[in-house]
């Protein structure tokens, strides 16, 4: 009943991509977060809307690019769950945390945002069709990240 629901239940995740239910798992803990812990002194949140075509490049494989975002900024980042049939609308980034927090990871997201657009529009696929080998263009050195560059 509705006595505070004190009792710990095990959730199942289930979903048709790891990045799906690394995104719902980040979804249940902030909700999570949000019950039991209440906006404190010095905290704040911000929400805003990403194109959904973004998404997939905030959250990362697995979900590695927005727990990298949470760790290192110690904002809690949170995206509304898309809307069946309405795949392509926009979604509602939520952050929160202590201001400076907040701030710091607003700025990475814009960052990678604008980076994303600037790569669409230099014909760099980033973030489209997940998963797969190859596709876009291939990238120096073998696209392998850094080397050591001889000379």
């Amino acid at each position: 009943g509705g006595d505070g629901g004190e009792a710990m239940r095990p959730i199942l995740i289930r979903g048709p991509t790891d990045e799906a239910v690394a995104m719902a798992k980040e979804r249940i803990l902030a909700l999570c977060a949000d019950a039991i812990q209440p906006e404190m002194q010095g905290h704040e949140r911000q929400a805003f809307s990403v194109a959904s075509h973004l998404v997939s490049m905030l959250i990362g494989r697995a979900g590695s690019t927005i727990k990298t975002l949470q760790s290192e900024t110690g904002a809690v980042v949170t995206i509304e769950n898309r809307m069946e049939g309405d795949e392509n609308a926009d979604r509602i980034v939520t952050i929160r945390g202590p201001a400076e927090s907040v701030r710091q990871a607003r700025d990475r997201v814009d960052a990678l945002i604008l980076d994303a657009e600037q790569n669409r529009r230099d014909g760099r696929a980033f973030g489209d069709g997940g998963g797969g080998a190859g596709g876009g263009k291939p990238r120096s050195g073998g696209g392998r990240g850094p080397r050591a560059r001889r000379g």
